[in-house]
């Protein structure tokens, strides 16, 4: 989906009266004529709107509600919970704190401080959907997707 050219314009003259469109282009790390075409055809695409909001710090999901047919999108956001934001971090860091704070009796009860790997890591994806997954979700997915009806075939196959 996208925005209408005239609706991205009033909103970026909102959120950045004194900018450029070269100037959000360079902030948002959006190539001029990306930007120039999609203002002439008249559709900017959601992932314009998305970068040039993070560009000024703003919070994308909100600022999408400002465009038709996204009016709804900023009342379904919910806080992560802590399963969510656990899965973010990688196994292996989690390791390393928890060996960190197991070896140097001398600190107990202060900080530990280390590097965490790049977001996202390796199985972020993997570990979210176990995070936030109840059961059927994963199920859900593979049905919708037809994965069931391949995976039955190809183990029929093999099998006989």
């Amino acid at each position: 989906m996208a925005v209408t050219a005239k609706s991205f314009q009033l909103w970026r003259a909102r959120v950045a009266p004194e900018d450029t469109v070269a100037d959000l282009c360079r902030k948002a790390g959006i190539k001029r004529s990306t930007l120039g075409q999609q203002l002439v055809r008249g559709k900017v695409a959601i992932g314009t709107v998305v970068s040039s909001a993070r560009a000024y710090g703003l919070n994308p999901a909100q600022e999408l509600g400002n465009f038709d047919g996204y009016r709804d999108l900023p009342t379904g956001i919910r806080e992560p919970t802590d399963a969510e934001l656990v899965s973010q971090v990688s196994h292996i860091d989690i390791l390393r704190l928890l060996v960190a704070r197991s070896q140097d009796e001398e600190e107990a009860g202060r900080e530990v401080r280390f590097e965490l790997a790049p977001f996202p890591h390796r199985n972020s994806v993997r570990a979210w959907i176990d995070a936030v997954d109840r059961g059927e979700l994963r199920q859900g997915l593979a049905a919708r997707a037809g994965m069931l009806r391949r995976i039955y075939r190809r183990s029929s196959l093999l099998a006989g």
